[in-house]
């Protein structure tokens, strides 16, 4: 897996990734949400606007193994009330 950590562009602000199968990745299409500052409305960041594509990336794809090597065990479904 790559790095988790934020690009920062010449303009200060940080460009984030999404993580599908274990890999970061833009938006398919690479369109971006720009996330601003309650502050001052001043743009803070850039992230993927994840797409309906993006989501069958996701669900397509293998889930990453766990930390031990071993499957994660299921957890058990908790009826709706």
């Amino acid at each position: 897996m790559t790095s988790s950590t934020p690009i920062e562009s010449p303009s200060g602000i940080r460009e984030h990734t999404q993580i599908i199968g274990g890999a970061w990745a833009a938006a398919a299409d690479g369109a971006t949400y720009e996330v601003t500052s309650p502050y001052d409305d001043s743009v803070v960041a850039r992230v993927p606007a994840s797409s309906r594509t993006d989501m069958a990336h996701a669900v397509a794809a293998p889930p990453p193994p766990s930390p031990s090597g071993r499957p994660l065990p299921r957890r058990p479904s908790s009826p709706c009330s």
